[in-house]
């Protein structure tokens, strides 16, 4: 009954029990997004859908107590033999590779189930092309966290994102995975107006409102005009000072006062 549900809105998940807990587990494959004028990865607007998806069947499955998970979902998906967490921390879904946003639901205990028919490779033993393209080393001996690009992107003002594609993080391991090779790309027409890195700076510059619609689109989480200011500034300082000029005009002094240092460098 429950599968017959989620069927409705999504073909993408999971129905899986452990330890006398049964959890719906959420997944959205995504393409990369073509070219590289846009600054966003694809990743977050998959991310957002599903977040709104979850929350639609949350509702839809009240009668079974839903309730978001609040703990760690690659290794849930991972323990529940739904996935297989890789040697960059990526989660692997069989059919998929790691382009997925995940999402769960707890739900009271039942017996009905929709798990993978098919396992995922064990490919990261002789591999190693996620360690010798991350740009910084830190798959180097293990996953270092403080040195991935997706973590500096809540520490804008600390060391910058040099060597990322995107503003907000990195997807170079993601690239060079097996898991995602033979996957095309995909048009980003959901987010043309911030397609490039112009657009997107005339919006930081007019102010919260003018962001409205990529907070719609990825998260108003995400969408912080002043740190999203400060991550642009530490972006383009290297390939697009007159970019970062522009900021000598935006008004917190923070950003101000980072776009007159990042010139001065």
């Amino acid at each position: 009954m429950i599968a017959e549900i989620v069927r409705r809105k999504t073909p993408y998940f999971f129905l899986a029990s452990r330890d006398g807990k049964r959890f719906l587990l959420l997944y959205r494959p995504y393409l990369p997004f073509e070219g590289e004028g846009l600054p966003f990865d694809a990743f977050y607007f998959a991310s957002n859908a599903l977040y709104h998806l979850r929350k639609e069947l949350e509702r839809d499955l009240a009668q079974f107590d839903a309730k978001p998970y609040s703990g760690n979902l690659k290794k849930l998906f991972a323990d529940l033999g739904c996935g297989k967490i890789l040697r960059q921390t990526l989660l692997a879904i069989p059919g998929c590779g790691t382009r997925t946003a995940l999402d769960a639901l707890e739900l009271v205990p039942g017996t009905e189930e929709v798990l993978p028919t098919t396992a995922v490779a064990d490919l990261c033993r002789d591999c190693g092309r996620c360690v010798a393209a991350c740009p910084t080393g830190a798959l180097q001996g293990g996953f270092d966290r403080a040195r991935c690009l997706r973590d500096r992107m809540d520490r804008p003002a600390s060391g910058g994102i040099e060597g990322s594609p995107f503003l907000l993080g990195c997807d170079r391991c993601q690239a060079v995975c097996p898991h995602n090779s033979g996957r095309t790309t995909a048009v980003p027409t959901a987010c043309l107006p911030w397609q490039t890195p112009e657009h997107l700076v005339d919006a930081l510059l007019a102010g919260k409102k003018a962001l409205a619609g990529l907070g719609e689109a990825i998260g108003t989480n995400y969408v912080r005009p002043t740190r999203l200011a400060l991550l642009a500034i530490a972006f383009w300082k290297d390939s697009r000072p007159d970019l970062v000029a522009r900021f000598l005009a935006h008004p917190s002094e923070e950003v101000r006062l980072q776009a007159a240092k990042a010139l001065d460098q």
